[in-house]
C-alpha cells in the first residue's frame, strides 16, 4: 500500500469512529425523547444534537475531519499500521455523515413535535369541506379555500365527518406526522442546495446546518402540529426557493440540456409553483411579483440576450399564470369575500372618508350603517356581522353590492389613497416582521430550557435588529452581484426580503383579523432569506479575500482561503 494511500485511510478511520460516537449517543437521545417533558432529561440532549449536525455535515461535505485528523494519520503511517480494509472509502463516509445528520435532525424534530397537541379552528373545518368534494368536483378547484391542503385532507382521510368523529385523532396524528416530516425533508433540500452556491467547507455545513435548524424552531414547527395551511406554505416555500437555485444555477447552460431534462425541470417548477400558491390565496401575489420581476429583467439586453432567456421567460409565464388561475378561483369561490367584509366593518366603516367613496360609488351603506357599526366584530368573531347581512333585508342588499362591485371599488379605493395605502401597514410593522403566533399552540408539555436560546439565535425577534441586518445583507449582495454578475443565486434572497415588504401591504389590506397569524409566512420569508442571504454574503467575502491575499502574497498564499 503506497503512504498516499495509508494517509488518506487512517483519516478516513478517525472520521467513521468520530461519526459512530455522535450515533450512538443520537440513540440514546432517541430513547430519551419517550421521557422528555423532564427538564433533568431534555437540556442535555441541545448540544449532543447541534455538535452531531455540525460535525456530520462537515464530513458530509467535504471530509474536514480527515483533514482535522491528518496529524494522526502521519503518526500511524510512520508507525506502518495503516489499516487496509476495502470499504473505508469517501462515499462510505459520505453516506454515514448522511445519517448521522439526518438522525440529529429527526431527534430534534421528535422533540418538537412533542412540545405542543394537536390544534384546530373553524378555518379547519372549511378545509376538510373541500376536501370533501374530491378533485373531480369543481368546488375543490374553485372553492371556498385553495387545494393544496385540502388535498393532503383528503389523503389522510380529514373530511368534515372525521373532525368530529372517532377516527380525527388517528387521522389527525397522522397528517401532522406527515406535515413534520415533510417540513424536515424540505428544509434539508433548501439546506443541501443552499450549500452548494457557496465553496468552503465550513460555510457549506452550516449552511445545512443553519437551514435545516431554522425549520426547526418553534416559530416554524409550531405549525406542523396544526390543521391549518402554515406548516405546508412554509415547506413548500423552501422546495420553491431550492428550485429556483437550482434553475438559476443551470442558466448558463440551458441550451445545451436536451428537451427531455428541460421540460422536465419546467415541469417539476409548474408543480411547485401551484401547490405553493395555492396552499394560501396570498402566495399568488408572491408569484405575480416575482414573475413581473423577471419580465423587467428581460428587457435588459444582457438578460435577454443570455441564453437562458427563454427558461427565464417560461419561469416568468408560469408564475404569474398560476397567480391569475389562482384569482380566478378566488372569485369564483368568493374567498374574499370574508376577509374583505371584515375590512369593511372595521377599517371602512369608521372612516368616514373611505365610507363616502364607497357610497359614492353604488354602496347602499347609509340604511344599515349605525346598525353595522353596533355589530362587534374584532378578531375571529364577525360571525354576527355575516348573520346580519343575510338576515337583514338592508343587509342583503348590500351583500349584493358587495358581491358583485365591493373588490373592484376597494382596490380602486386603495389606488385613490396610495400614500396611506402604503404607509399605513407599517404602522403595524411590529405585528407583521415579528407576529407572535403563540395562541394558535396547545400546550402539551413545558419547552426545554434550550429551545428559548436556539430561537432567541435563529429566529430573532427585534425588529430594529431584522431591519438593520435587512439592509446589510441587501447591500452586500447587491455589491456581490456588481462585482460578479455571474452569481445571480445571491439574487434569491435579495428578490425575497425585497418582496417581503409590498407582501405585508397585502397582507394588511387583505384581512383585518388575525393580522400575526397572516403575515407569519412573511417573517419566515424574511428570516429564511437572511440566513440564507448572510451565508452567500460570507462565500463572497471569502472568495475576495482570497484573491486579494493572491494578488499581495503570490502563489504562496493561495491555499490561505
Amino acid at each position: 500500500m503506497s503512504s498516499a494511500d495509508r494517509s488518506r485511510r487512517v483519516p478516513r478511520l478517525c472520521s467513521v469512529i468520530v461519526l459512530l460516537i455522535a450515533d450512538v449517543l443520537l440513540l440514546q437521545v432517541l430513547r430519551n425523547v419517550e421521557a422528555y417533558p423532564s427538564q433533568r432529561t431534555a437540556v442535555p440532549l441541545a448540544p449532543i444534537i447541534l455538535l452531531s449536525m455540525a460535525v456530520s455535515s462537515l464530513a458530509f461535505f467535504t471530509g474536514a475531519l480527515r483533514r482535522a485528523s491528518n496529524g494522526l494519520g502521519a503518526a500511524v503511517e510512520r508507525a506502518g499500521r495503516a489499516p487496509e480494509e476495502r470499504w473505508l472509502r469517501a462515499g462510505f463516509v459520505r453516506l454515514l455523515a448522511g445519517f448521522t445528520f439526518f438522525a440529529a435532525a429527526f431527534a430534534w424534530m421528535l422533540l418538537v413535535y412533542r412540545v405542543d397537541g394537536i390544534y384546530t379552528t373553524p378555518d379547519t373545518l372549511t378545509y376538510a369541506q373541500v376536501a370533501q368534494a374530491g378533485p373531480f368536483s369543481p368546488d375543490f378547484w374553485t372553492g371556498g379555500r385553495p387545494f393544496t391542503l385540502p388535498l393532503v385532507f383528503r389523503v389522510f382521510g380529514l373530511t368534515p365527518g372525521a373532525l368530529g368523529g372517532s377516527v380525527f385523532l388517528l387521522r389527525a396524528t397522522a397528517f401532522t406526522r406527515f406535515q413534520a416530516l415533510f417540513s424536515l425533508l424540505s428544509f434539508m433540500t433548501l439546506g443541501l442546495v443552499a450549500a452548494w452556491q457557496v465553496k468552503h467547507p465550513v460555510l457549506k455545513s452550516a449552511m445545512l446546518t443553519v437551514m435545516v435548524a431554522l425549520g426547526l424552531t418553534l416559530d416554524v414547527s409550531q405549525w406542523n402540529k396544526m390543521l391549518l395551511s402554515e406548516s405546508l406554505t412554509m415547506s413548500l416555500m423552501s422546495l420553491m426557493v431550492a428550485v429556483w437555485l437550482i434553475g438559476l444555477h443551470t442558466l448558463g447552460r440551458w441550451k445545451g440540456l436536451s428537451a427531455r431534462w428541460r421540460l422536465l425541470f419546467l415541469l417539476i417548477f409548474l408543480v411547485v409553483m401551484s401547490l405553493f400558491s395555492f396552499t394560501r390565496d396570498t402566495n399568488a401575489y408572491l408569484l405575480l411579483l416575482l414573475g413581473a420581476t423577471l419580465l423587467a429583467a428581460l428587457t435588459v439586453k444582457r438578460v435577454r440576450t443570455h441564453p437562458g432567456a427563454g427558461a427565464l421567460l417560461a419561469a416568468a409565464a408560469i408564475m404569474i399564470v398560476v397567480s391569475v388561475l389562482q384569482d380566478a378561483s378566488a372569485r369564483k369561490g368568493d374567498r374574499w369575500l370574508i376577509p374583505f367584509l371584515n375590512v369593511f366593518r372595521n377599517r371602512i366603516l369608521v372612516d368616514e372618508g373611505a365610507t363616502r367613496y364607497f357610497e359614492a360609488h353604488g354602496a347602499p351603506i347609509r340604511e344599515s350603517y349605525q346598525h353595522l357599526l353596533d355589530i362587534e366584530c374584532e378578531e375571529d368573531n364577525c360571525r354576527d356581522l355575516y348573520a346580519f347581512l343575510e338576515s337583514d333585508e338592508g343587509g342583503r342588499r348590500l351583500l349584493a353590492w358587495i358581491k358583485g362591485y365591493g373588490r373592484d371599488v376597494y382596490v380602486r379605493y386603495l389606488i385613490a389613497n396610495l400614500t396611506a395605502t402604503v404607509t399605513v401597514p407599517f404602522e403595524d410593522v411590529n405585528h407583521m416582521v415579528s407576529p407572535d403566533s403563540s395562541e394558535y399552540r396547545r400546550r402539551e408539555h413545558p419547552e426545554p430550557a434550550w429551545f428559548g436560546a436556539m430561537r432567541g439565535i435563529l429566529y430573532p425577534k427585534s425588529v430594529g435588529f431584522i431591519l438593520a441586518w435587512t439592509a446589510v445583507v441587501l447591500a452586500l449582495l447587491s455589491y456581490a452581484v456588481w462585482r460578479d454578475p455571474q452569481s445571480v443565486h445571491n439574487l434569491v434572497p435579495v428578490v425575497l426580503l425585497v418582496t417581503a415588504f409590498p407582501l405585508m401591504i397585502v397582507v394588511w389590506h387583505g384581512d383585518y383579523v388575525e393580522l400575526e397569524r397572516h403575515a407569519a409566512q412573511i417573517a419566515f420569508q424574511m428570516r429564511l432569506a437572511l440566513w440564507m442571504g448572510t451565508g452567500f454574503g460570507l462565500g463572497f467575502i471569502q472568495r475576495e479575500v482570497g484573491r486579494f491575499l493572491r494578488r499581495a502574497g503570490g502563489p504562496h498564499s493561495a491555499g490561505v482561503c
